[in-house]
């Protein structure tokens, strides 16, 4: 990562819920690098679209309550606003481990994406397993790491203490 550009990132959907059921979250502190534009955010619409599905299922609404349609609308607004929106988004990847990750990878591929954030085992499994398909992946993708938001949280201290210096 270049020292005077900000870092490119895609966040799994599982980061949006995560922020907005806990804003001392690691998730939501990733999110917070948005507001300081110390990242550029991808998104697509089919992310947004999944984005607002999941956080207005009831189920999850039982279940983490403040996540609530105000806080809902306001993410997607920021999401919106600051983010880049990228449209007809080819298919690089095909991840028959789990499919529906791949709009996220696919997004991170085509933006040149140095960071895809989640919790998702499936897509952490690419950057720490020994499988064909994660070294080939690893291999066709050197630029882009997979990481959870406390690691990459840390990342971005350190990439913000090595510019400084």
């Amino acid at each position: 990562m270049e020292p005077s550009r900000r870092p490119g990132v895609v966040f799994d959907c599982n980061v949006f819920l995560q922020a907005l059921a806990n804003e001392k979250s690691a998730a939501a502190k990733a999110l917070d690098f948005l507001e300081q534009d110390a990242i550029t955010l991808f998104v697509s619409e089919p992310i947004l679209r999944e984005v607002r599905d999941v956080l207005t299922r009831t189920k999850i609404r039982r279940k983490l309550p403040r996540i609530t349609n105000v806080r809902v609308r306001a993410l997607l607004q920021r999401l919106i606003a600051k983010a880049i929106l990228i449209k007809n988004i080819p298919e690089e990847f095909k991840y028959q481990r789990d499919p529906k990750d791949e709009m996220y990878i696919n997004l991170a591929i085509v933006a040149n994406a140095e960071y895809l954030v989640s919790r998702d085992q499936d897509l952490l499994d690419l950057v720490t397993t020994s499988t064909d398909v994660a070294r080939q992946f690893r291999s066709r993708y050197p630029f882009l790491r997979i990481m959870k938001a406390a690691d990459f949280i840390t990342e971005m201290e350190d990439h913000a203490a090595r510019s400084e210096s």
